[in-house]
């Protein structure tokens, strides 16, 4: 058995959130492949990494220097790794990728970065192998998922593994990067789960759910979709599909008031019906 788990921004905000979502993989072996997003606010008066990363990008297009920005997202990153007690010298990633911005810096590869940073991070603390989103989830020029090469490219790289791979973001057929709209990194869970077929033999198409703490509920134009039975108290309901026929397990933090989040669509499905023979 493998599941995909897919953490979000809140659930990744600081090293004590990165702790608990070690002690949940750890939980349950089958928790072999973590989508990780970019680090979402602290407390409410707190910045998201990935709205950091955007304003650095709208000050260098402008030439404004942005490297107080910058300095507050290498603050957060070398926060998370010291008070995990890892030791990758993320100090020389971070130079790296400063030293390479400039007014021509493509706005998706910066803002891209949280993501990848996050699922460096979070490769060291669970010992897992880091697949670089970049390496397989490939895009066409007009944003589109090319879902056969994609899921080829994640089975070859994953091969059995325990591996993190950073949500949002994949590649164009020129190498550049491309991100999804913002929310994005709960696609890339769906489609890393339907490549490594996750909890099941198919691979099917996955209903977005509109979740609430503690609930979750279907929101998607009244087609037929499928929770999971047991799921743990401090996970949403997980959500699969007759498409996709994978399991996704998403995180939400337990001690945080959330509001609704929507997801949304990965593709159409058939009618349940109509897939029954397939």
């Amino acid at each position: 058995m493998l599941k995909v788990c897919k953490f979000g921004g809140s659930s990744l905000a600081g090293a004590a959130e990165f702790l608990r979502v070690r002690d949940l993989v750890a939980a349950d072996v089958a928790r072999r492949v973590v989508v990780v997003s970019a680090p979402g606010r602290r407390h409410p008066d707190d910045q998201k990494i990935t709205d950091l990363l955007y304003l650095c990008h709208a000050h260098l297009r402008y030439g404004v220097p942005c490297w107080e920005l910058w300095r507050r997202v290498c603050d957060r990153f070398l926060a998370i790794r010291d008070g995990c007690g890892l030791h990758m010298p993320l100090e020389q990633e971070l130079e790296s990728i400063y030293a390479s911005l400039n007014s021509r810096t493509e706005e998706d590869f910066l803002a891209s970065r949280g993501e990848y940073l996050a699922a460096r991070l979070m490769t060291e603390l669970l010992g897992y192998a880091f697949v670089d989103a970049a390496e397989w989830l490939c895009f066409d020029y007009d944003g589109q998922v090319r879902q056969e090469e994609s899921y080829a490219r994640l089975a070859s790289l994953a091969d059995g593994r325990k591996i993190v791979t950073p949500g949002f973001y994949g590649t164009l057929p020129d190498g550049g990067i491309h991100t999804f709209p913002r929310g994005g990194s709960d696609v890339t869970g769906a489609l890393a789960a339907a490549a490594l077929r996750a909890e099941g033999g198919k691979r099917q198409s996955v209903f977005p759910l509109e979740k609430r703490y503690g609930t979750a509920q279907q929101s998607c134009r009244g087609e037929r979709a499928q929770t999971a039975a047991s799921v743990p108290a401090n996970f949403c309901h997980v959500y699969t599909s007759s498409f996709f026929d994978c399991l996704v397990l998403f995180y939400l933090p337990p001690f945080r008031a959330m509001s609704h989040m929507k997801f949304s669509c990965v593709a159409d499905a058939p009618d349940p019906e109509q897939t029954e023979s397939r």
